[in-house]
């Protein structure tokens, strides 16, 4: 650490073991002189800024030397982080559309200090929608969201030990908007047998999957038993997808017997 040792007649200035700088004096002197002439010669660490000049135990420096040995230190602060933003992985980090993405990286982009005299070390606590997520790291892997808009939140804190803390935070708003989707469906022609039938629609479990016959309403159970074509359009429903409504019906036929 920094310091400042001061014997009877001499005042000799630290850093790291190093004398760079020394003042002969005479008990008594105004101290003040001396500590501003090395204040000058004084290169503060990386991150960190300069305070004032104490003694043991954070106590002001005398206004005079006294006629003994005296230790004085400089007292420093972390300064605060310049810059946090949030940044992805993906061009399009702050809006996509459900699937698009299997996960997308969120990152805390920020200035970084590693000092030789000091060690800063940097903790970061991530939340979305104010649920704090697992981890402590600068980077936050987000996947299956459902459609929705999203507060992403980091707060990144940088602490040196005896010295002190400080934080920073940063918002970004994600929109994840509906996925579309491309439905087939199949039709052909049957004979009659008396029984209900209807068109194949290749949807998913859990899917909705709502019928017409031209002229007619949706519903969910179309059942056709006369004979007869019948040109039938069809509608899904699924979770984070856009509905799928068919363009151009397909037809489904019963021929007599």
């Amino acid at each position: 650490a920094l310091y400042v040792e001061f014997t009877k007649f001499r005042a000799e200035f630290f850093s790291l073991g190093n004398l760079f700088w020394s003042y002969d004096f005479e008990p008594g002197d105004d101290i003040n002189l001396i500590l501003n002439t090395a204040l000058d010669e004084i290169v503060v660490p990386e991150g960190l800024s300069f305070v004032k000049w104490v003694t043991y135990s954070d106590k002001d420096v005398p206004a005079v030397l006294p006629n003994e040995d005296i230790d004085i230190f400089a007292k420093y602060e972390l300064v605060d982080i310049e810059y946090l933003d949030i940044v992805g992985n993906v061009p399009n980090y702050e809006i996509y559309s459900y699937g698009e993405y299997d996960s997308v990286t969120y990152t805390a982009d920020m200035p970084i200090i590693s000092g030789d005299e000091y060690e800063i070390f940097y903790s970061y606590l991530w939340t979305i929608n104010g649920v704090e997520q697992t981890g402590t790291s600068s980077s936050l892997a987000v996947s299956g969201l459902d459609v929705g808009t999203y507060e992403i939140k980091v707060v990144a804190t940088a602490t040196a030990t005896s010295i002190g803390t400080v934080s920073r935070e940063a918002t970004l708003t994600l929109t994840v908007t509906p996925a579309s989707m491309n439905v087939s469906a199949v039709g052909g022609t049957i004979t009659y047998d008396g029984q209900a039938h209807n068109i194949t629609v290749n949807s998913l479990p859990g899917d909705v999957v709502e019928y017409k016959v031209e002229g007619g309403d949706w519903t969910s159970n179309l059942e056709l038993v006369n004979t007869g074509t019948y040109n039938v359009y069809y509608r899904v429903l699924r979770a984070n997808y856009n509905a799928f409504e068919c363009s151009e019906p397909v037809t489904l036929t019963i021929t007599k017997k």
